[in-house]
């Protein structure tokens, strides 16, 4: 099985990806908790390249690509693999810097749907952790702010991905507690298993 966690940063995906982790290996699962992106430089771009949409697409696919032999191997072997961040970040992240080129949110997604097809391994379920902006910077306010992290910014980035109809996505209130989110998450892996 293939389970992605997705939201901004601040929506607790971090939290609940290891905490259900934890929760499967308790109960004797062989397991992979990754996370995108593997490049670490992706992981704080400077302001100049994070605003350039083409740029951080195309490097997140790259990165992708060297990710998803470790996905397909990880599932071939049996294990359950949760993903902190995966293709719907790219999307939601990268989307909004590329609309004003396409001219539309339909057109942008129909482009990156199209364009991240090849390198795209659809999780099982994907969790979409729902945070306000303002809720989320609130989370990391003692972090260093990164390119992205800005409430305008975050609001457009949490538009795609509410609009993006990701196939199998359960959309859970950030806003909740550690406790009833992995309640929210055990239930429905409980069903999805059997």
């Amino acid at each position: 099985m293939f389970i992605a966690f997705e939201g901004i940063d601040g929506s607790g995906k971090s939290t609940i990806s290891s905490r259900l982790a934890g929760y499967l290996k308790g109960k004797g699962m062989e397991l992979l908790l990754t996370s995108e992106p593997q490049d670490e430089s992706l992981r704080h771009p400077s302001q100049e390249d994070a605003m350039n949409g083409f740029l951080m697409f195309y490097r997140f696919m790259a990165d992708r690509i060297s990710h998803l032999r470790t996905l397909e191997n990880s599932i071939a072997e049996g294990k359950i693999v949760i993903s902190d961040r995966y293709m719907l970040s790219t999307i939601a992240y990268q989307g909004p810097l590329l609309e004003k080129f396409f001219g539309s949110y339909e057109e942008t997604m129909r482009w990156m749907n199209e364009a991240s097809r090849p390198v795209t391994l659809l999780p099982d379920v994907t969790f979409l952790l729902d945070a306000p902006p303002a809720l989320a910077l609130k989370r990391i306010s003692g972090k260093a702010r990164e390119a992205f992290e800005r409430e305008d910014y975050l609001t457009k980035v949490r538009d795609y991905y509410l609009r993006a109809r990701w196939p199998n996505m359960v959309i859970m209130d950030a806003g909740l507690s550690i406790e009833e989110c992995m309640t929210v998450v055990i239930e429905t892996l409980e069903k999805l298993l059997g």
